[in-house]
């Protein structure tokens, strides 16, 4: 069995998210046009590499809220660009970019807050007593109804989900040397043929 791939992996190696975009963390940074800050002339990168890890362990911390700066000399093989088509059920007015909301809003009381986007103790108690008296279908429901976008699953489907994940990669890797010990054999040329190709 090969080893895994190193480097970036191809762009459908993982399964896509929910709404059908391969890669959005991760893989390799995503050059933006945004300036890191205007005096340093650097531009931001955003979503982590594949030498980056989803839970802060070693470099970056992999989220969709992970950036960093760059010069626009920079390159490196974990630094990229996205590539994207229109989809047919895209709105057919022009985005005009971020619209921040400027408008003032109440404090809640001190001790008074919305427990998911405070996260911490709260939040977990919160989810875990919905889970429990609902269970994960109530659970995703509750989340979906909140406008979360995220699926809830057991461990087991979890575990599952990524056994598949993995064996999808390895077969891919396989197939892809398989490809590649295929291209560079002479199994299929004769003699002459060979001569030639080695001059």
């Amino acid at each position: 069995t090969p080893p895994p791939p190193p480097g970036a992996p191809p762009a459908d190696a993982y399964a896509r998210n929910d709404a059908g975009v391969y890669n959005m963390l991760g893989n390799v940074w995503e050059w933006t046009a945004t300036y890191f800050a205007k005096s340093s002339g650097q531009r931001v990168l955003r979503g982590g590499s594949y030498l980056d890890s989803a839970d802060g362990a070693f470099n970056h911390l992999v989220t969709a809220a992970t950036r960093m700066g760059n010069t626009e000399d920079s390159s490196a093989d974990n630094m990229g660009f996205r590539c994207a088509k229109d989809s047919p059920h895209a709105p057919k007015h022009k985005p005009q970019g971020y619209v921040y909301d400027q408008s003032k809003k109440k404090r809640p009381p001190p001790g008074v807050g919305d427990p998911i986007k405070d996260g911490g103790k709260q939040a977990e108690e919160l989810v875990q007593a919905i889970a429990a008296e609902h269970g994960a279908e109530g659970l995703q429901k509750w989340m979906d109804k909140q406008g979360m976008g995220t699926t809830v699953m057991t461990a087991a489907e979890a575990s599952r989900q990524r056994e598949k994940r993995t064996e999808e990669r390895q077969e891919a890797w396989e197939a892809a040397v398989r490809d590649a010990a295929a291209a560079a054999s002479f199994d299929d040329l004769r003699d002459d043929e060979i001569d030639k190709t080695e001059l």
